[in-house]
């Protein structure tokens, strides 16, 4: 019988930061597991440490398993040169391989590692994008271990499709009355640096199912720091089962919820659980022991061997060599969660991830229903601003819109989903924003649904059209009222804080006027920042102008909506740094970055990031700092900002700009530099 030739994915991803600390490659672990007397595969191989240089010999390898993996090596590296995108997925794809090709594979399998990952080797199409690679991966997964596939969950009720859940979200939940609050971890990574849920990928080396999954993960991320299991923690166990949380006869009964979040760009995540469980009030104390005046828990494992996100390159061997634990974060809070508008806010006045805040704003009916049981409310309307008499009207406001979308196409994207569409208005201020109208209330609940969705190649964001008088079709625009800031801040400087979202034509001049117009006084003004395009950090030198310049998140500036956060200078946000939940230990190409949540056993994998090609044994090309120079903290010049030119020297201008106006090009001001 002709051997018939196959195209065969190997997939990395849990295993990638194994490889990449211990400088090894996929050929290499072939060759270990095809070792004489096989004694890293099977129920009783041994971990695979990756020091293994005196063991993995090739004079002590048969001839024929040599030539087959050179063979199989040579055939992907010639595919890899013309498909970078698989390089980025951390899958290797192995055209034309023979029968006895794929049983040389199959051993990866089996292979064992500290940081709990494991290696599958699936069939897929030679010439597939990262669409079908995932699909044909997850399709694979799914037919062996169908415990992988949920139910997803709507907004308003109801369930929807069984997709493949590669992720877990963790909301630990501690009620008193009105007073709800929600666990956060603070991720210090560059391109993030915000709140968010502890969670992350599953690991399949290590989770037979998605509750063990959680169990790890909240271990990994909090419990560890407190001596404390899932069990310890909550108020009750979770079943083996997370779909048996469904079938209680009482919303409170379990003492969890799980709501399954469909991805409207689900490639690689389809669908993202969200599990929702009380925590026990001496789980609380217990965290509630180690915060400061702003509500900020540091996370320290005192007197114990372990591996931090910024530890040197031969401190991060350890994690794979000795297996001590990998800590991904520094620091934990309890965010503030308003049970009647879904509003998720930080006591110290710093960012939440905002797929966490916006799935909570939207309040979803399961999650409410179950938050009422613990507050003892009944919950509120779907939505407080939402107009849903008979009469209407039924309005939404739509961001973040592709520039090349029309109104044909904002339209085509609500009727798919079976809403009735009256009118689209697209407004040159803010760009990208639209004011949607439906034909009745349900087409509108459909519309809030599709918020986070894709609309060509970007997600846009559908909220409840608040109409407080700003909104002037005569003129085309559709300006909210700002407000001010009330967060905490500290009582001393430095005061930073980041404005993003900036039109790509800004220069550095018109930042500073842009809040000098308005009342704030600017020290300093970085720009650009060399890891984070539309954006800059703003210096200011006063307390009270640090709040006024948060009170106009949200302002127009240049035709654009642009956000402004805190940035705090000197503190661990700032370290040089690379979502599932918070994440745990992210880098970028080349770079040394702060490891969030980016895969290779220990960390979650939730970011686009990609990988250079050293993972599969090939040339490597370097973007940035290389990794592993011990302890890097960046300097103000290394920080991921570009050189900067002198302080800013404002002066005042004849132009009174106004709280909303429109940024003019700078003409007839003095150089303010």
């Amino acid at each position: 019988m002709e051997d018939t030739a196959q195209t065969i994915g190997v997939y990395l991803e849990e295993i990638c930061y194994f490889l990449e600390d211990m400088s090894r490659d996929l050929w290499w672990l072939v060759r270990l597991a095809h070792l004489p007397g096989e004694p890293f595969t099977g129920p009783e191989g041994r971990i695979v440490r990756g020091d293994e240089d005196d063991m993995v010999r090739n004079e002590d390898i048969d001839p024929e398993v040599l030539a087959r993996i050179e063979g199989m090596k040579e055939r992907a590296d010639h595919h890899l040169e013309s498909h970078e995108h698989q390089a980025r997925m951390k899958v290797m794809i192995i055209p034309g391989a023979t029968t006895a090709d794929r049983k040389l594979l199959q051993p990866l399998k089996s292979l064992k590692f500290h940081c709990k990952g494991r290696i599958e080797v699936f069939p897929c199409m030679k010439e597939a994008n990262n669409s079908a690679i995932w699909g044909a991966l997850q399709k694979h997964v799914a037919q062996n271990e169908p415990q992988w596939l949920i139910p997803t969950d709507g907004l308003l009720g109801g369930n929807g499709d069984t997709l493949f859940a590669q992720c877990i979200v963790i909301g630990a939940l501690w009620v008193d009355g009105d007073d709800v609050r929600i666990l956060g971890v603070w991720c210090p990574e560059q391109k993030k640096r915000h709140w968010a849920l502890p969670g992350g990928d599953v690991l399949r080396g290590a989770d037979q199912n998605l509750a063990a999954a959680a169990r790890r993960k909240w271990c990994e991320q909090v419990g560890m720091f407190f001596d404390k299991s899932w069990e310890e923690s909550f108020t009750k166990p979770l079943p083996e089962d997370l779909a048996d949380l469904n079938n209680q006869e009482s919303v409170g009964e379990a003492g969890a919820v799980i709501f399954s979040h469909v991805e409207r760009d689900g490639v690689r995540y389809p669908t993202r659980p969200y599990l929702f469980a009380r925590v026990s009030d001496e789980c609380y104390r217990a965290t509630r022991e180690r915060d400061d005046a702003r509500g900020v828990i540091t996370l320290n494992m005192l007197g114990q061997n372990f591996v931090r996100w910024d530890d040197e390159a031969s401190r991060l061997k350890q994690a794979h060599t000795e297996g001590h634990p990998f800590v991904a974060h520094d620091e934990a809070t309890w965010l503030r969660l308003d049970f009647e508008t879904g509003k998720l806010s930080a006591d110290d006045g710093r960012p939440v991830r905002r797929e966490h805040s916006d799935l909570l704003r939207q309040r979803p009916a399961k999650v409410w229903n179950f938050l009422g049981s613990l507050v003892g409310r009944d919950p509120p309307l779907a939505d407080a601003n939402m107009a849903l008499s008979e009469e209407g009207p039924w309005i939404a406001r739509v961001s973040g819109i592709d520039k090349q979308a029309t109104d044909d196409d904002l339209i085509n994207h609500f009727i798919e989903k079976g809403a009735t569409v009256k009118t689209v208005e697209q407004f040159e201020v803010p760009k990208h924003t639209a004011r949607v109208e439906f034909g009745d209330a349900s087409s509108l609940k459909m519309a809030l649904a599709l918020n986070n969705s894709m609309l060509q190649r970007r997600k846009v964001k559908v909220e409840i059209w608040v109409d407080d008088g700003s909104h002037q079709a005569s003129v085309g625009t559709a300006i909210r009222s700002l407000t001010p800031f009330e967060g905490v801040l500290s009582e001393e400087g430095p005061f930073f804080v980041r404005v993003s979202g900036l039109d790509r034509s800004v220069d550095r001049d018109e930042i500073g006027y842009f809040f000098y117009d308005r009342d704030c006084l600017v020290k300093d003004v970085i720009f650009p920042l060399k890891a984070v395009r539309h954006a800059a950090d703003i210096e200011l030198e006063t307390q009270e102008s640090c709040r006024t310049a948060l009170g106009l998140n949200g302002a127009i500036f240049k035709g654009r909506e642009v956000t402004v956060t805190i940035r705090q200078a000197g503190g661990k946000e700032d370290r040089s740094g690379g979502p599932g939940g918070g994440g745990d230990r992210d880098r970028g190409k080349g770079s040394r970055k702060g490891k969030g949540s980016k895969g290779g056993g220990f960390r979650d994998r939730d970011s686009d990031e990609g990988f250079s090609r050293e993972f599969f044994g090939t040339a490597r090309e370097s973007d940035g700092p290389q990794r592993g120079k011990g302890g890097y903290r960046p300097s103000e010049e290394s920080s991921g900002y570009e050189p900067r030119p002198t302080r800013l020297q404002l002066k005042p201008r004849s132009v009174d700009a106004g709280n909303q106006n429109e940024m003019s090009g700078g003409g007839g001001r003095p150089d303010p530099v």
